[in-house]
């Protein structure tokens, strides 16, 4: 297998990603959904989710092999920091480290918009068959996931009902007054940047400098080992990933 390259989907990927996801609706229960959407519905889908939230591909020589995306937990305002996150990978290339791939890269980018839980809904058997297996769980356990919740026999298909778990993983500090999440970091705009996001971009770029200078103080005065300096070093990280998304997405 080739070096697995990351990007940006497009209303165009509709087809192809369409291949992708119709076997898991014809011939599993991993999504509940009976009947395989069209190609325009799909696509209706991919620009929806880009309106605010990131929708991953990844390719391996030029070809796309799998995708992930963000979804609003819920509709209110109070929800506005949880996404319910979504993976998917071509039939013959799963186990080859694609989900991995764009789990790790779905999170920086969430992260980069200020979100700070991601939950995951996932079809569960209470005995595994040729329609459903717990590989979901186990990856999502994999990638730091813990189990939130479980609802029984909530869902029918192939005439068989099956569970369904909630999986959480909280990527953020969870404050007072928390700052709004951003709208999709990575959205292209031809001919240039939109202001507001230069703005933003500037001030995470200080954060990070700024904390840089102040862990070399500290460490100056011999106090790397303090609970203050390992919070400063746990920002500062935090605040390169999401500078290194940016880069990721030509937005730098």
């Amino acid at each position: 297998m080739g070096v697995i390259t990351i990007r940006t989907a497009v209303q165009q990927d509709a087809k192809v990603l369409l291949e992708i996801y119709a076997p898991y609706v014809k011939k599993t229960a991993i999504t509940f959904e009976y009947d395989v959407p069209s190609v325009e519905e799909f696509a209706r889908r991919i620009s929806k989710v880009l309106q605010k939230y990131p929708y991953l591909v990844a390719e391996v020589n030029g070809e796309p092999v799998g995708y992930a995306y963000a979804g609003p937990f819920k509709e209110r305002a109070a929800y506005d920091w949880a996404v319910e996150t979504t993976v998917y990978v071509r039939e013959d290339m799963k186990k080859s480290g694609i989900g991995r791939a764009l789990y790790t890269a779905l999170e920086e980018a969430l992260a980069a918009q200020g979100i700070l839980n991601l939950n995951a809904c996932i079809a569960f058997p209470e005995n595994e068959d040729e329609y459903l297996t717990r590989d979901s769980v186990k990856f999502h356990e994999r990638m730091g996931f813990e189990t939130a919740g479980r609802f029984h026999k909530c869902g029918c298909k192939f005439g068989r009902w099956y569970d369904m778990v909630w999986m959480e993983k909280l990527i953020g500090n969870h404050v007072e007054n928390p700052p709004a999440a951003r709208t999709a970091a990575m959205e292209h705009h031809d001919g240039g940047r939109l202001e507001d996001f230069e703005k933003m971009l500037s001030e995470v770029q200080r954060q990070y400098d700024d904390i840089g200078i102040k862990m070399e103080e500290m460490k100056a005065e011999g106090r790397e080992k303090t609970a203050t300096y390992r919070q400063l070093m746990a920002n500062r990280l935090r605040l390169g990933d999401m500078l290194a998304m940016y880069k990721l997405y030509d937005l730098l």
